[in-house]
């Protein structure tokens, strides 16, 4: 049979962050969970321990606190720095006064070093789910820092690498337009023109552009002699996708040029 409880021990159960105290308010009893705080003894005064944040009394008394009971009250533990949310009732017969208070915290890690965890919270407190909702949005918002650390970097590298290869870029297009040799590049397996040095204007007498449109002008200009080259230049491009092919080409004016 669970035991009896009197008026005062379930006040204190029910608000375990509760304080008693008497008219010349000295501290009286609390409640188990603010003991872990507090660590003060029975009889000290209560203004050397607390301080009320608001409402902002000049003197505060307890004929003050009786005529403030019906308020929403904020008060600070000196030594902690704890603040608890509640207020003061009117207690007994024998002008006891209770502050009926819960912790007011928004960090769990607070908690830690006086021991503090979810059974000193009693049911019908959300605070300490609150905290732990607190809590994982701290986790979730570090670990989107992190992310984005991470992205910034990747950003970095890219854009470094770009310009990496816009300069590598440059620099090749530079030395291709100096060129006198025709250098050309063809994608495989479809074999679409992607690249032609400048030089093929004067070495095949044909534009840039003609040449990028048909992909057949080098096999076209062929030397007829040179045309057994073709066979093995078939099978080395299947193999390893990479030839150099030295032949003689007959120009659209009929000139005749090696390459």
């Amino acid at each position: 049979m669970a035991k009896e409880l009197n008026s005062k021990d379930l006040l204190l159960d029910l608000f375990p962050y509760s304080i008693i105290l008497d008219s010349s308010l000295c501290i009286k009893e609390y409640g188990k969970s603010i003991e872990k705080i507090i660590s003060t003894s029975e009889n000290s005064l209560f203004l050397d321990c607390f301080e009320i944040q608001r409402p902002y009394f000049e003197k505060l008394n307890y004929e003050v606190i009786i005529t403030h009971l019906n308020e929403g009250v904020y008060v600070k533990h000196k030594e902690s720095n704890f603040v608890f949310r509640g207020q003061f009732r009117d207690f007994s017969d024998n002008d006891n006064i209770i502050f009926l208070g819960s912790l007011w915290v928004m960090d769990i890690e607070q908690l830690k070093p006086y021991k503090l965890n979810i059974n000193d919270f009693p049911i019908h407190d959300p605070t300490f789910d609150y905290l732990h909702v607190l809590k994982q949005a701290d986790i979730h918002k570090n670990e989107l820092t992190d992310l984005l650390k991470k992205i910034d970097s990747q950003s970095a590298k890219i854009k470094k690498t770009n310009s990496e290869l816009n300069n590598t870029k440059t620099k090749l297009e530079s030395i291709f337009n100096e060129m006198s040799d025709v250098v050309w590049s063809v994608s495989i397996p479809n074999y679409q023109m992607m690249f032609v040095t400048p030089s093929v204007e004067a070495l095949y007498e044909i534009t840039v552009e003609e040449w990028m449109e048909d992909r057949n002008w080098w096999k076209m200009s062929v030397h007829p002699e040179d045309e057994h080259l073709l066979v093995d230049f078939f099978k080395k491009i299947e193999i390893d996708g990479q030839y150099s092919l030295s032949h003689r080409i007959i120009t659209p004016s009929g000139k005749e040029k090696w390459i």
